[in-house]
């Protein structure tokens, strides 16, 4: 549980908000400020134009309150599915997680979820950014079960783990119908997938799940038998899948380092070794040897110094916490 403790932590920034509101121009017979006074009501017309200006005062003032009348002025100027308002949801979303704002976290994300909902289809290429923020979104949730849902008990917390996978898996596979395997994130994916497979076995260990839901919600993937003299056999097989898939990925990378793919054998031995597999975990480790022949020793000692220890939840986005940023205003 100390791991579930270091990712609560992610989470924890303490930042005080500053809100201030200046004085502007005269924009169509008022200032901006007499207008903010008024407030969003019937008969107050807005402009982009006063909008911008009103997000780039919270961003200047670091304030929450300012940001949240940003987006409501651009969604009385053009409605509430407008493009332009994602920057300031983009800011407003970093707030809320440094102040653990959990309720309002995901109600700004369905509101963006609601805006790229209905500027593309179901299977545009932005929906793998789109994807991997709400899984990070879940996975957090996860983590941090007792805060967001009063709850002591993560297995409370396991449909979020759920949607997390489901929500990984549609990255990866929007990811290589678009890009093949050129896209960057997918070996982070794959070994968050792995992560996630080592959470579900766990769970099952600890008799959180009930038979055949994870089975309706994974297609089997993570149903284990309860007589498994590993206790999760098929946890073992999905890890195993991702982390191939990591290793696959760079023997196809021309550019990739040496130690980079000596790492990802490391990891696959390491993972055969947590399930009793010593013959697998001893080939992948011979592996490991060999991809860093060419390394000078101080490397090599590095790479190989906690050859026994393994921790797949390390494999977690280590950005858990800031994986709500996205470029420009858009996931």
């Amino acid at each position: 549980m100390s791991r579930l403790a270091s990712v609560r932590r992610l989470a924890t920034f303490g930042i005080a908000l500053v809100v201030a509101v200046s004085p502007v121009s005269a924009i169509y017979g008022q200032t901006l400020s007499e207008k903010l006074e008024q407030g969003f009501v019937q008969g107050v017309g807005w402009s982009i134009a006063e909008a911008d200006e009103i997000f780039r005062q919270a961003l200047d003032a670091d304030s929450a309150t300012l940001m949240e009348r940003a987006v409501q002025a651009y969604r009385a100027a053009e409605g509430p599915y407008g493009l332009s308002q994602l920057p300031a949801i983009q800011h407003l979303l970093q707030h809320r997680l440094k102040q653990q704002d959990w309720p309002q976290l995901r109600r700004d994300l369905s509101t963006a979820m609601g805006i790229y909902t209905a500027h593309y289809e179901p299977d545009h290429p932005i929906f793998i950014k789109v994807s991997q923020v709400r899984a990070h979104w879940h996975l957090l949730a996860y983590f941090n079960g007792g805060e967001i849902n009063r709850s002591t008990d993560l297995s409370a917390v396991l449909p979020e783990l759920e949607a997390a996978y489901r929500l990984t898996t549609q990255a990866i596979e929007l990811a290589s119908d678009h890009y093949g395997q050129a896209y960057p994130d997918l070996p982070e994916m794959l070994r968050d997938m792995a992560a996630m497979s080592w959470l579900f076995a766990h769970h099952h260990r600890a008799g959180d799940t009930r038979a055949g839901r994870i089975q309706t919600s994974h297609s089997g993937s993570h149903r284990l038998a309860a007589n498994d003299p590993a206790h999760d056999r098929h946890g073992y097989r999905q890890g195993r899948q991702a982390l191939q898939g990591v290793i696959d990925l760079y023997l196809t990378d021309e550019q990739i380092e040496q130690a980079t793919l000596a790492q990802a054998w490391l990891d696959l031995s390491g993972w055969h070794q947590q399930f009793g597999y010593q013959r697998r975990a001893e080939d992948a480790y011979m592996q490991a040897q060999k991809s860093a022949d060419a390394l000078d020793e101080e490397q090599r000692d590095r790479l190989f110094r906690n050859k026994a220890s393994l921790d797949p939840l390390s494999w977690l986005n280590t950005g858990l916490a800031t994986s709500l940023v996205f470029p420009n205003g858009r996931f």
